[in-house]
């Protein structure tokens, strides 16, 4: 009803009618008659003197103990708030058990001094309500009077009885709030509630408030990236809208890092304006209910209001905890306790807990809602089968991976797609806590076809991030764990009972709830999976995983780290394991992992990744991983290509020079590495050797070897500068894989390459790759005036040496004009012909090639390619 012009007078005539009176108690008993009515509750007022906080009470009458201070002021005579914050401490020594202290006054309490009192109860942990007069709305004290016309005239007088009865209709809605906000059930709860729903905000805002209530950052608030997981929600808000399941507990069960305890507080916080107060409860906060009864339980929960209010004690938050669960059913419930974790303590009685707050005493009062893992719900507490109101099952899953869906939402906040990430990695990536080391990868700039499977899991264990939370193997335990099993394995065993496989987890030092705690992150963290028997069996991809660490281990306990001795301890290893899908599989993992550790000796990498590359049938998403990672593997790549010469690892070469072409051209460290493992290719030099050719043949290839460097022998030499290896054979295959490895970077920085090739083909007559490399310098876009002048420069420095003793002295010339025919002008091709000092004289440059250039067998020269197209015969 609205409050009208005549009931604004009448409100002012009963205020003046209060305040004129002469006499102090009157106020005092009309007050205490006006809240014994309306609480149907008997009070006494006390005697005139030290009245201990407060004019009157019910002293424990009916479980009330509250007390009433009365100001009958005038609106020019101020209130004392020294005197009023020194009053509640008189009532509090007196009895303190208090529930709540009350002030009626005839005048305005200003904002100011009502904060003050709110302030000083807060502290005090007692609730205090203000009963004053308003002059520009209908007045709490005028409608106090309202409420009882009988009361105000027999103990006040005749006309404020009056007065009061004519406020009755405007009054009718302020009376019954005023009765509502005056029951010890009601008393201080929307303090409580309003701190229990700051204190949330803070969790699900602040990773370090998250971090110290909950043990995890469980902060969404904090995280822009982030999702709605609308499926869970919806389930939660039905049923929580189910009045007849108001007892039934909401158990948000699902495997582990799906992201339970996020989901569950981002739904509170989206529902928190229909939430009453909210104690968010971390499992390990209850490891001290060794006995569970309705007795310890209000134990418990008076120990969670203390730390919410940090005020008082225990005992004082047990009486206000009574006095909360009076509330009435039609009110609501009075809290809405989350039980976050309880498999990280499989020890506590749950099951028992959760029936006890089924009791008559919490029934209806209390909304339980629990997170835990999947194997402790349907394992650990039966699926929770013993409550009377069952419990509400709300399964949380990985994120799920159809078009537009959950995953690629997240990808979206990362700039991917499903497509970026290797196939076998958007299984784990699925799962929100794992996603989270995805992004880890990110954030250490690694591409996301980088991101493998095995890095991902390496990373898991390691736990770099802290995303395991409670994590109940430390590194080194985890990496043992991974060992043992992969021996086991090895050792044919490969199915587990729940018995065995819980001591494979198990140590003589461990508690039986340290044990679980590994049992479920192996199980819930789905490394193990059921068949159909019941039986455990590891997922392939984590025996590959422990494989691939005990293999590592294996490798470093070899005495000689060389190529061949780690490849043959290698070799040795996976003789057992019979199937080449699963070797290739160990392989693939061990060096991902070693990309990671980024700390082992560079040869155990090399004989890695050349054993990877030699596995048969090798399928496409290995070597699309293997691409990815050839940045991080440019020595190891470029290894393999040189252990694999013969046709039979011809595969093996392909895809080493695939990888190795898919580096971004920018990478400068990478375009170094690479042009000083291949000059090495070059500076090695054939002699070619081969008996069956005859006596002619072996007699002209050594004239020509001594003709050329003074000597016909396998040994180290130096030439130009440069230390060269003369060998019997060498096929050339690697100088042949060269040109297109290096196809792309910018050539300037290529010169050790040029020039090692050069000198082969002035020493050998012959270089394999030589055209191939000629015609990188043609049709180079990246650096050709750059590319050209370094090639004179170079030519030119080569020109200027002293050939060593024996060396033929035109040799140098030699090399210095093979170098600047690379360039393709017509200028260093002059140059060029100028120069040569045709060392082997057999046929001359001007009869056998300016004749007929474009039928000579030499090399045709740029500037006459226009000569040759234009050749009509």
């Amino acid at each position: 009803m609205t409050f009208s012009v005549t009931d604004q007078k009448n409100q002012n005539d009963l205020k003046n009618e209060l305040q004129n009176d002469p006499k102090h108690s009157k106020l005092e008993k009309l007050a205490a008659a006006l809240i014994s009515r309306l609480l149907g509750v008997s009070i006494a007022v006390a005697k005139s003197g030290f009245q201990h906080g407060g004019d009157a009470g019910p002293a424990g009458r009916q479980g009330r103990r509250f007390r009433l201070e009365c100001k009958k002021y005038s609106d020019t005579t101020g209130l004392s708030d020294r005197e009023l914050l020194g009053e509640i401490d008189q009532a509090l020594a007196r009895d303190i058990a208090l529930e709540a202290w009350f002030l009626i006054a005839t005048r305005n309490v200003s904002e100011q001094l009502r904060q003050e009192l709110t302030q000083k109860g807060e502290i005090e942990g007692l609730p205090v309500v203000v009963i004053d007069w308003e002059d520009r709305e209908l007045a709490p004290l005028a409608a106090l009077c309202a409420f009882a016309p009988d009361i105000v005239k027999t103990e006040f007088s005749e006309e404020a009885g009056k007065l009061a009865y004519a406020l009755q209709p405007a009054s009718v809605n302020t009376i019954e709030m005023l009765r509502r906000d005056l029951q010890s059930w009601c008393l201080g709860f929307k303090t409580l509630r309003n701190n229990s729903h700051e204190k949330l905000r803070k969790i699900w805002n602040s990773p370090k408030e998250s971090n110290a209530n909950l043990g995890q950052d469980a902060a969404g608030g904090a995280h822009t990236k982030r999702i709605r997981r609308s499926s869970v929600h919806q389930t939660l808000n039905n049923w929580w809208l189910a009045p007849a399941k108001i007892d039934s507990p909401a158990a948000v069960i699902g495997w582990d890092g799906v992201g339970k305890t996020w989901v569950t507080l981002d739904w509170l916080i989206e529902t928190i304006g229909e939430q009453p107060i909210i104690l968010v409860v971390p499992s390990a906060s209850a490891a001290n209910l060794s006995s569970i009864s309705e007795t310890t339980v209000k134990q418990f929960l008076a120990n969670r209001l203390y730390e919410l209010s940090g005020v008082k004690d225990t005992a004082h938050w047990l009486r206000r905890l009574v006095y909360l669960l009076m509330r009435p059913t039609d009110e609501g419930p009075v809290l809405t306790i989350f039980f976050d974790g309880l498999n990280q303590e499989p020890s506590i009685q749950w099951l028992q807990l959760l029936k006890i707050m089924q009791s008559e005493f919490f029934s209806s009062k209390i909304r339980v809602i629990l997170s835990t893992r999947k194997h402790h719900f349907e394992n650990k507490l039966g699926s929770l089968r013993g409550l009377i109101s069952a419990a509400k099952s709300i399964q949380v899953d990985n994120y799920d991976t159809t078009p537009g869906g959950e995953l690629d939402q997240m990808l979206v906040f990362e700039g991917l797609t499903q497509a970026n990430l290797h196939p076998d990695l958007i299984e784990l990536a699925r799962t929100p806590r794992l996603f989270a080391l995805v992004v880890r990868f990110r954030d250490r700039l690694i591409e996301a076809g980088q991101i493998t499977v095995h890095r991902l899991l390496w990373e898991y264990g390691r736990d770099t991030l802290g995303v395991r939370t409670g994590r109940s193997f430390s590194e080194e335990e985890w990496q043992a764990w991974l060992k043992e099993i992969a021996q086991k394995y090895r050792n044919g065993i490969k199915e587990y009972t729940t018995k065995s496989l819980s001591e494979s987890v198990s140590r003589p030092d461990l508690k039986e709830s340290e044990i679980y705690a590994r049992l479920s992150d192996v199980i819930d963290g789905r490394f193990a999976e059921t068949d159909l028997s019941g039986n455990f069996h590891f997922t392939s991809t984590v025996i590959e995983h422990a494989l691939g660490v005990a293999l590592l281990t294996h490798l470093d306990f070899v005495a000689d780290e060389n190529f061949t001795s780690l490849h043959n301890a290698l070799v040795e290893w996976l003789d057992p394991i019979a199937g080449l899908d699963e070797r290739a599989g160990i392989l693939r993992a061990a060096v991902s992992i070693l990309v990671e550790q980024d700390s082992k000796p560079l040869v155990q990498v090399e004989v890695l990744v050349t054993a990877w590359l030699q596995t048969q049938n090798i399928t496409d998403d290995h070597r699309l991983e293997l691409a990815a990672l050839a940045p991080n593997l440019i020595d190891a790549l470029l290894a393999a290509i040189e252990h694999s010469d013969n046709d039979a690892q011809a595969s093996a070469r392909h895809w080493a020079v695939n990888a190795l072409k898919a580096i971004p051209r920018e990478n400068h460290h990478a375009a170094a590495t690479i042009f000083d493992r291949i000059s090495q290719w070059f500076k090695v030099i054939s002699r070619d050797i081969y008996p069956h050719q005859g006596a002619d043949y072996e007699k002209n290839r050594s004239e020509g070897f001594i003709r050329r460097i003074g000597m016909d022998q396998s040994k180290a030499i130096t030439v130009a500068g440069v230390k060269l290896a003369l060998v019997d054979q060498y096929d050339g295959t690697r100088q042949l894989t060269a040109p297109s490895i290096i196809e792309g970077f910018p050539l300037a920085d290529a010169l050790p390459i040029f020039e090692a090739a050069a000198i082969t083909l002035a020493i050998r007559n012959r270089c394999e790759g030589w055209d191939a490399l000629k015609w990188l310098c043609l049709l180079n876009v990246i650096d050709p005036d750059e590319a050209s002048l370094a090639l004179r420069e170079l030519a030119e420095r080569i020109r200027q040496q002293q050939p060593d003793p024996g060396i033929n002295p035109g040799l140098p010339d030699r090399i210095a004009a093979l170098l600047l025919l690379l360039t393709g002008q017509e200028s260093d091709e002059m140059d060029a012909a100028m120069i040569d000092p045709r060392i082997d004289r057999w046929y001359t440059y001007e009869k056998d090639y300016l004749a007929d250039p474009g039928r000579s067998f030499f090399a045709l020269e740029k500037r006459h390619t226009n000569l040759v197209l234009n050749d009509t015969e």
